[in-house]
C-alpha cells in the first residue's frame, strides 16, 4: 500500500514539481513513474538517529551507499545531519568525518583525493578556523 501511495503521489505531483524526495525502501517504483522534468532525491538515512551516543549521528540505510543510490537513478542523495555549534569539538569532528565518508563513497575514484583535500575543507571550515560552519538555508 505504501508503494502504491507513493506512485500515485509521484504521478500526480511531479508534473508540477522540480523534484521529488523518496526513500529507496518504498519509493523506487514511484521514482520510475515521475514526470520527465522532475529530478529525484533519494534519502540515505533511516528515520531518526543513533541514540547510543551523543551528537545525534544519523543511521544510514543498510545495503545502500551514495553510489548505489546514484545508480538507482538519484540526481541527488539526501542526508539529514543534526548539527549544532554547541556540540563538543570531537562530536563535530565525528560528523565531519561521517559526511566526508559519504561524499567519498559517491565520488569517482580518480577524484577522491581532490574531493577530500579541497572541497571538504572549503565546505567545513571558515577562513582561519578549524570548526565546521553552518551552511545558510536556501
Amino acid at each position: 500500500m505504501m508503494e502504491e501511495f507513493k506512485i500515485l503521489v509521484s504521478e500526480v505531483l511531479t508534473p508540477h514539481a522540480s523534484a521529488i524526495l523518496l526513500d529507496p525502501e518504498w519509493g523506487l517504483p514511484a521514482s520510475k513513474r515521475r514526470a520527465k522534468n522532475a529530478g529525484l532525491l533519494l534519502a540515505y538515512e533511516k528515520t531518526g538517529y543513533d541514540k547510543t551516543g551523543p551528537g545525534r549521528l544519523g543511521d544510514l540505510l543498510d545495503h545502500w551507499s551514495a553510489r548505489r543510490l546514484k545508480e538507482a537513478g538519484a540526481d541527488c542523495v539526501k542526508i539529514l545531519l543534526y548539527y549544532t555549534p554547541f556540540d563538543p569539538k570531537e562530536i563535530n569532528d565525528q560528523k565531519h568525518a561521517w559526511v566526508e565518508r559519504l561524499a567519498m563513497s559517491a565520488a569517482p575514484t580518480t577524484s577522491r583525493s581532490s574531493l577530500s583535500s579541497s572541497y571538504m575543507k572549503k565546505a567545513w571550515t571558515r577562513k582561519g578556523s578549524t570548526s565546521p560552519r553552518r551552511s545558510p538555508r536556501p
